[in-house]
């Protein structure tokens, strides 16, 4: 009878474990630290400030600006972004190469570099305002796939400006500063949002 009755409680404690198992698959792993968000919303809206200058100031050829100031500003951002994903992975001791995260990482750099590969075929002279908030949204896509889910909001929000900008041929210098200030904007409010997430709370 005990021995009935042993089997039966290990019986549960599996179902238990395995329950868990699912869930902690389909729940939320963050990579950075919300602060990574201020970084990149910073570093946009300074990028986007300097490149306006040059452009009433001086004038700045396309290709110019790409590399003299969006290049330095996406490799600060990409460092303090690298910098706390490994101190976040090495406090949360977060399983890197689990199947639902490898694929999720994968498949984000596969679409970026398609997306900069086309963008340099048909030369940065094609770069729009609306496309630029559209490539501005990858990151987001990534992290509410992956880390937050409830960052699908922002997502959409700049995806669907991005797609307005486009459809209605927004251009000129005002339409560009608005891009960019937009996704520094977002960006703010995407960290705030995630700070909220991980304290628990219901944002």
């Amino acid at each position: 009878m005990n021995d009935v009755k042993d089997e039966e409680l290990a019986k549960r404690v599996d179902d238990i474990r395995s329950v868990r198992a699912i869930l902690a698959e389909g729940r939320d792993t963050p990579l950075i630290y919300p602060w990574a968000f201020a970084i990149w919303a910073i570093l946009v809206a300074l990028a986007t400030t300097i490149h306006l200058f040059f452009v009433l100031h001086e004038g700045i050829a396309v290709k110019t600006a790409l590399l003299a100031i969006w290049l330095p500003a996406l490799a600060v951002g990409a460092a303090a972004e690298s910098i706390s994903f490994v101190v976040r992975a090495k406090r949360d001791t977060i399983p890197l190469f689990n199947h639902r995260l490898g694929n999720a990482i994968l498949g984000s750099l596969a679409s970026f570099v398609i997306a900069v590969v086309i963008l340099i075929g048909v030369s940065p002279s094609a770069l729009s305002p609306g496309i630029a908030i559209l490539l501005g949204s990858l990151a987001l896509v990534f992290y509410a796939q992956i880390s937050w889910s409830r960052l699908f909001i922002e997502t959409w929000i700049v995806i669907g400006v991005g797609i307005t900008f486009e459809l209605t041929g927004a251009a000129g210098t005002t339409a560009w500063a608005a891009s960019g200030y937009f996704c520094a904007v977002v960006y703010a409010i995407s960290g705030i949002h995630a700070h909220f997430i991980e304290r628990g709370g219901r944002a």
